[in-house]
């Protein structure tokens, strides 16, 4: 029974792979963006409730390299921090990105392929949307950086999570520079504010956004004669609140260009 779940988990993986390369083509994504659609090694564990994926990029060179696969039901409950570390510590992949479906999947493949479907092409709209907010703003640099951060955050290393923080400050100062000029938060904020940037209704939020930005520039440049380890939590936290800043700068930069 095992080798037949395990032939299942592949199959799964397989039409989440053919329906996202059919959306992203369509998008005119390129594949390099998708470590899942790139040479590629597996490594699948079943629990009770989720079918748990890690991909990694470490050493392949065509197709899928290799899968390893367990069955964990019945045994114990497996979390997506505990999946990847272990990935990590015991198999020490590096390069570690996380996909997952819910293990009533298994039971009917065919059922599972429209919940697949709808998957992959909120997947590829993402991304496309995301792609959009770049081009269209100005602020590529901006999201290069944030692209480097979700990067370094999968790695699932320390480093990582530290390269993931100095990422994300370095996305903040490029946005404030490229819609401003100016690197110092505030500064950038006063010229925002000068000129009607926010508009009159979010002229009111200046000041509590001002706070926001330069204490989360704090938060990503923490250091000190003892700095703390960077942890998986602080690094997440962090990319979290920037990503939603920088679309959320980008998409008002949008809105004043067709204004205009």
């Amino acid at each position: 029974m095992s080798d037949e779940n395990d032939t299942r988990a592949r199959e799964l993986v397989k039409i989440y792979e053919k329906e996202l390369r059919q959306f992203i083509s369509t998008f005119n994504i390129p594949v390099q963006h998708f470590p899942i659609l790139m040479p590629h090694n597996l490594v699948i564990v079943v629990d009770d409730d989720n079918i748990h994926i890690a991909i990694s990029t470490d050493n392949a060179s065509r197709g899928v390299e290799s899968t390893k696969f367990v069955d964990y039901r019945g045994e114990q409950k497996v979390t997506k921090n505990g999946f990847m570390n272990s990935c990590r510590s015991q198999l020490g992949l590096t390069n570690l990105f996380y996909l997952s479906f819910p293990t009533s999947h298994l039971k009917n493949i065919e059922e599972a392929k429209i919940k697949i479907k709808q998957d992959a092409e909120k997947e590829a709209h993402q991304f496309k949307k995301q792609i959009n907010l770049m081009l269209s703003s100005g602020l590529k640099d901006s999201f290069d950086f944030l692209d480097n951060a979700k990067n370094r955050y999968n790695s699932n290393r320390p480093e990582g999570f530290g390269d993931c923080k100095a990422n994300c400050r370095k996305a903040l100062i490029s946005a404030i520079k490229s819609l401003t000029g100016q690197e110092n938060i505030n500064e950038g904020l006063k010229i925002l504010n000068k000129e009607k940037f926010f508009g009159k209704r979010e002229k009111e939020l200046i000041d509590t956004f001002g706070k926001f930005l330069s204490k989360l520039h704090g938060l990503q440049s923490k250091g000190g004669p003892h700095i703390p380890n960077p942890t998986q939590q602080d690094a997440l936290f962090v990319l979290h609140l920037t990503q939603v800043t920088i679309e959320y700068l980008a998409q008002l930069k949008i809105t004043k260009m067709l204004e205009n």
